[in-house]
């Protein structure tokens, strides 16, 4: 016989797999997996189907467009502002 190492999560999912007359996890293991007591291959066993996954699209995100910068108004020759004077002197 053979030892296999096995999570709890499938001890447990195995036991509760168990019928009415299973008293060892090889019953239980054997009836489920289709393969009798001292058989040299066992049945195999179908896989599920896949079940197909539902994409939805996503549609593309338009960025809205940068707002314009506002244009430098050009200063009138000799009209200076207070700040301007400062740099000046």
């Amino acid at each position: 016989m053979k030892n296999i190492s096995i999570s709890t999560a499938t001890y447990t999912a195995i036991w509760a797999a168990r019928r009415d007359g299973e008293e060892t996890e090889e019953q239980i293991l054997s009836r489920l997996l289709g393969a009798e007591a001292g058989a040299a291959k066992p049945k195999s066993v179908p896989l599920p189907k896949p079940v197909p996954q539902k994409h939805k699209a996503v549609k593309p995100v338009q960025l809205a467009k940068p707002a314009p910068k506002p244009s430098a108004a050009p200063k009138e020759a000799g009209k200076y502002k207070t700040s301007d004077l400062d740099l000046l002197s």
